[in-house]
């Protein structure tokens, strides 16, 4: 058996070496493209989570019970009833638990589905029973009534804003054309507790 020079050592040892530098170089690629598509499935999943939230939001919505002989308009989930006109008959609005809950209302006149928008405009308002403090830069206070219930009915309101996060000028221009965040926070403010 030949005994294998030092050279013939070295390049074996060196050989080696760059193989297993090499190796390791492939694994960190695979480990970073592995990194990065965790990262995009990341990404689609919570993009996914906010369409299919969004079209469970639209399958979901509720519509105020219609009391025609008295004209009005009722929200049993809150125990409120609005007066009955153009503007309450069109009105829907999710629902949001807790002990004194909130609601998110839209409108029938309200199509916001089609948009390429990064904010959406279809909500009008937030009725709350807590406080009235915006929720975000494009959200201002709309007041409040104070129910014969003694309840307080905080109302905050989507303003047409723009910052570096997004837009919702477009809502006041293309969207908020039938209805719009300040005739509903007027009907709001004529609330009365059942």
């Amino acid at each position: 058996m030949n005994k294998l020079s030092e050279f013939e050592k070295r390049i074996i040892f060196g050989t080696l070496t760059f193989c297993v530098a090499l190796f390791g170089l492939v694994f960190a690629k695979l480990y970073n493209v592995e990194q990065d598509l965790k990262e995009a499935q990341t990404q689609i999943s919570e993009q996914s989570s906010l369409l299919f939230n969004e079209i469970d939001i639209q399958k979901s919505l509720l519509r105020p019970i219609v009391d025609a002989e008295n004209k009005t308009v009722i929200i049993p989930e809150v125990g409120i009833k609005l007066p009955y006109n153009d503007i309450t008959k069109t009105l829907q609005y999710s629902y949001e638990g807790g002990e004194n809950g909130f609601l998110r209302i839209t409108s029938t006149l309200i199509s916001d589905r089609e948009s390429n928008r990064q904010l959406g405009c279809s909500e009008l308002a937030i009725v709350d029973f807590d406080n009235g403090d915006p929720i975000n830069p494009w959200t201002e206070s709309g007041g409040s009534t104070v129910l014969d219930d003694g309840r307080t009915l905080y109302i905050v309101s989507p303003i047409a804003y723009e910052n570096n996060e997004g837009s919702t000028l477009d809502c006041k221009s293309e969207v908020w054309l039938q209805i719009n965040p300040e005739q509903v926070r007027e009907e709001l403010k004529k609330a009365e507790a059942l």
